[in-house]
C-alpha cells in the first residue's frame, strides 16, 4: 500500500508564446540563443534575443509553466512501517516546505497576463501541501493532531478509532477488507493485512496504517489541490507564450 499522495503534471509539445513587453524580433539574429527542457519522452527548445528577452526570467517561466513540478512541496518521507515513522525529521520537512514556497513567491517571471493568478494557485497548493504534511507527520506521533486539518472532517472516523473512541480494530479491518476489494487476491490481502495486527508491535502497526493509509488517503481527497483549475489558470500564459516563440522538439521513438 502505498499513500495517495502524489501529483500528476502533464507535458505537452507546445508552439508557445510571451507577450506585453517581450516584442518578438524580426528574422534571425546572431545573437540568438535557446533554452531547453524535458519532459519523459522528449526535449524541447526555443531560441530568443537575449537583447530583447531577459534569460533568467523566460527560463524561470518556462519551467513554471512547464516543468512546474520544480517548485511543488516536497513529499512526505516514506515509511513503510511505525519505526521509520518515529524516525521523520519534522523540523528539516517544514525547512523544505517553507524554501519550496519562498522560491516560487520570489521567482521572476516574464510579464505575461495571469502568470500571476497561477503562481498564487501553486503556492496555493503548496502551503496547503506543507500543513496537510506537518499535520500528517505529527499525528503519527500524536492521533489528535489530525484533527486540525479541519477540510478533512468527513475523515474523523479514523481519528475517533486512533484515540479510543471508537473500536481500533474494528476500523482497521473495515480499512483493509475496503483497501484489499479491489486486489488480484483480495483474500490473501486481507490476510496479509490483519497479520500485521498480529506482530509483537502490532498495535503500533495498526496505528501507523491507518493514519497512513486510512486517515491520510481519506484526507487527501480534500486538500486544495486541483489539476483542472491549475491547467485553466495556465492556459492563458501558455497562449501568449506559443504565439512569441516556436518550440522544437526532438521525441524518442515509440518501442
Amino acid at each position: 500500500m502505498v499513500p495517495a499522495n502524489s501529483c500528476v503534471v502533464r507535458f505537452l509539445p507546445f508552439v508557445m508564446a510571451l507577450a506585453a513587453g517581450l516584442a518578438p524580433g524580426n528574422g534571425a539574429s546572431a545573437a540568438q540563443k535557446t533554452l531547453s527542457w524535458n519532459d519523459d519522452a522528449c526535449t524541447y527548445r526555443i531560441s530568443f534575443d537575449p537583447a530583447k528577452q531577459d534569460a533568467k526570467r523566460l527560463n524561470n517561466t518556462i519551467r513554471l509553466l512547464f516543468v512546474s513540478q520544480d517548485f511543488s512541496a516536497p513529499m512526505i518521507p516514506y515509511t513503510s512501517g511505525p519505526q521509520e515513522a518515529a524516525k521523520i525529521d519534522l523540523r528539516k520537512f517544514d525547512q523544505e516546505c517553507s524554501a519550496a514556497v519562498k522560491k516560487v513567491r520570489e521567482l521572476e517571471l516574464a510579464p505575461l497576463q495571469g502568470i500571476e493568478d497561477y503562481r498564487g494557485h501553486l503556492i496555493a497548493e503548496s502551503e496547503d501541501a506543507c500543513r496537510f504534511g506537518n499535520i500528517r507527520i505529527r499525528g503519527l506521533r500524536n492521533p489528535s493532531a489530525l484533527r486540525e486539518y479541519t477540510r478533512a472532517s468527513a475523515c474523523a472516523h479514523f481519528i475517533d478509532a486512533l484515540e479510543g473512541k471508537s473500536d481500533m480494530m474494528e476500523a482497521y479491518r473495515e480499512m483493509v477488507a475496503r483497501q484489499c476489494s479491489n486486489n488480484a487476491s483480495p483474500r490473501r490481502c486481507r490476510e496479509d493485512g490483519l497479520k500485521e495486527a498480529e506482530k509483537p508491535d502490532g498495535q503500533e502497526r495498526v496505528r501507523f496504517h491507518l493514519t497512513t493509509y486510512g486517515w491520510n488517503n481519506c484526507a487527501n481527497q480534500h486538500t486544495v489541490r486541483d489539476a483542472d483549475a491549475r491547467d485553466k489558470l495556465r492556459s492563458g500564459p501558455e497562449k501568449q507564450f506559443r504565439r512569441m516563440f516556436t518550440v522544437r522538439s526532438k521525441c524518442e521513438n515509440p518501442g
